[in-house]
């Protein structure tokens, strides 16, 4: 397994539990491509190198599950999941459905222009980091974006449902960069700016439409570059049932 890389511990007064030690370690070398899709986890090795007992490394490797980032083995073991197109573009369904379906919800329930102002900060941080080529800054900033957009529903269900896919889809554009990943960008940078002015507008079916759109788009970028990268063999699997351009209507599988 790929040597982890522990996050900087904190004071003995401000000591959080292990198991979130544990579970912020691992998410963070899942995520950065430390330990790639496919790596089983060891939870002795993982004691050795966290410097822990089972129980927080049992625990932490359960959540990192639900999140869908790892996938049961048998004999109690795990692995880093690993996602093929067909999963990928679920994932980006999935997430312009329940997105538009939050700010909808959001337009009908009310928000204070505060939140759009963080969002707006967010587009600043974007646009920094991509002068500066800061690609995991780039996405961190997004990630915040995409989390406020989701909170101004005020729906803590809507945003549990939501929150893990934001771990996985935060991974695969982290893996899977590629030349055309520059525009995607920037052309995202854009579009988080208009869906700030259309909600400044409470306008949440033209921010939905958009919001499908981008998801659309992102996704096509997505694929272009799995289907470029060494990976070939084990992402493309399903990928007949794959929308050939981001988000279409699925092909059913021959009995």
């Amino acid at each position: 397994m790929s040597k982890i890389f522990p996050l900087r511990s904190k004071p003995a007064a401000e000591q959080t539990p292990l198991s979130d030690v544990a579970y912020s370690n691992l998410r963070y070398a899942i995520l950065e491509g430390q330990i790639p899709p496919g790596t089983r986890l060891h939870e002795l090795e993982l004691c050795r190198t966290l410097k822990m007992g089972r129980s927080p490394i049992r625990e932490a490797l359960l959540r990192l599950k639900a999140d869908g980032l790892i996938e049961s083995l048998p004999d109690a073991k795990f692995c880093v999941k690993y996602h093929t197109l067909e999963d990928m573009e679920e994932e980006y369904r999935l997430r312009a459905v329940l997105e538009s379906l939050a700010v909808r919800l959001a337009c009908e329930r009310g928000f204070p222009d505060s939140r759009l102002d963080e969002m707006q900060h967010c587009c600043r941080l974007m646009e920094g980091a991509d002068k500066k080529g800061d690609d995991r800054a780039l996405g961190l900033a997004d990630l915040e974006f995409h989390r406020i957009l989701v909170s101004l529903c005020r729906s803590p269900r809507l945003e549990t449902v939501i929150r893990s896919s934001h771990l996985s889809m935060f991974g695969w554009e982290r893996r899977l960069k590629d030349a055309g990943w520059l525009a995607q960008s920037r052309r995202e940078l854009l579009e988080h700016r208009q869906m700030v002015k259309l909600l400044r507008q409470r306008d949440g079916e033209k921010t939905a439409q958009l919001l499908e759109r981008s998801f659309g788009r992102a996704f096509e970028t997505i694929r272009k570059a799995a289907l470029a990268g060494k990976d070939l063999g084990r992402l493309v699997k399903g990928a007949d049932i794959v929308g050939e351009i981001g988000l279409a209507p699925r092909r059913r599988r021959a009995n």
